[in-house]
């Protein structure tokens, strides 16, 4: 039986095929050519430092809307997905509201997505409606009312969303404008990778989603940290571990010595003048207590040197301290 295709030929067709893992080969001058510009051949590894972020994320979300619509909505986060950004564009329905907001100190912008449903859902709950099992948005455009609704829950949304990145960095998630048509808010190219952290809105019997978009790009400096349990990330970190001891050795602290102590009358107090000698209660042979923020810490000897009074440390611990350890 002769066959239909050559080896040659089935070679060719793997190597076109979509998503065809096939290694790229050497051209005839022998050189390999690489496209250093494309993004879908790296692919992230786990990040349970973003799993963290997004489940904070999504805690915030529930306490934020609790608040508005007198109830407790179950808010779930959904698993994290890495793809390009028209890809998530497509899947979303029309209208969708993309809000803009702010990554600094991150590079670039990221987007807050609600979905139709979401904003009528809300809407309802808000002035006094009920659950709603059909909802027809599809071809519409938002009403004033919901235009302003989704300006006051996508300021709120963000304040929880910079909380949750609080731990890994800081991050503005100021808003930076509402658009409907998501060319208007593209913060990458369609070509792109973005991280989504969708959000699943349990109300009643419906369930409403919402996504915190960035552009992978943006996200690649704190990939380190991101790929960090965070119940072992402050200990795992020397970075953050060596800002944070620098950090307190620099803080500053009162010192003082304490030369002694006495008790006398107001009246004696009253006829002090220039060269009166008070008696401290403090042998001159006896070390002084160096104390620092109230607590005794050190003992020394006082002494001159260059013109200034100095004090020479010669123990641990208060006067005490050294006495008990035979000190003179």
């Amino acid at each position: 039986m002769e066959r239909v295709l050559s080896q040659e030929e089935v070679n060719a067709l793997l190597t076109t095929a979509p998503g065809s893992a096939a290694e790229p080969t050497p051209g005839p001058d022998g050189i390999t050519t690489c496209d250093l510009t494309g993004q879908a051949g790296s692919r992230w590894p786990r990040l349970p430092g973003l799993s963290a972020v997004c489940g904070r994320f999504a805690r915030g979300i529930e306490d934020s809307l609790s608040r508005w619509i007198q109830e407790v909505p179950a808010v779930h986060p959904e698993m994290v997905r890495c793809e390009r950004f028209q890809s998530f564009v497509d899947s979303l329905p029309v209208p969708s509201s993309f809000t803009v907001f702010n990554l600094a100190p991150l590079p670039g912008e990221g987007v807050l997505v609600l979905e139709a449903e979401a904003v009528v859902h809300l809407v309802g709950r808000l002035f006094g409606g009920g659950a709603q099992t059909h909802v027809k948005v599809p071809g519409r455009d938002f009403s004033p009312v919901e235009r302003r609704l989704i300006a006051l829950l996508a300021g709120r949304f963000l304040c929880d969303l910079g909380a949750a990145w609080r731990d890994i960095t800081p991050m503005d998630c100021k808003p930076l404008g509402m658009e409907v048509h998501p060319g208007l808010a593209a913060i990458a190219a369609p070509s792109d990778m973005v991280v989504c952290c969708p959000l699943s809105v349990e109300l009643d019997t419906d369930t409403v989603r919402l996504y915190a978009v960035f552009p992978r790009a943006s996200l690649d400096p704190l990939r380190g940290r991101l790929q960090l349990d965070p119940a072992h990330a402050l200990a795992a970190d020397p970075v953050w571990r060596g800002r944070l001891l620098n950090g307190a050795l620099q803080a500053p602290v009162r010192t003082w010595v304490d030369l002694g102590e006495t008790e006398m009358s107001l009246g004696r107090v009253r006829d002090w003048r220039p060269g009166e000698v008070l008696m401290l209660g403090q042998s001159a042979h006896r070390p002084l207590s160096l104390v620092v923020e109230s607590v005794p810490r050190f003992s020394g000897m006082p002494r001159e040197r260059d013109g200034h009074l100095v004090l020479e440390i010669v123990g641990a611990g208060g006067e005490r301290d050294v006495l008990a350890g035979g000190g003179s």
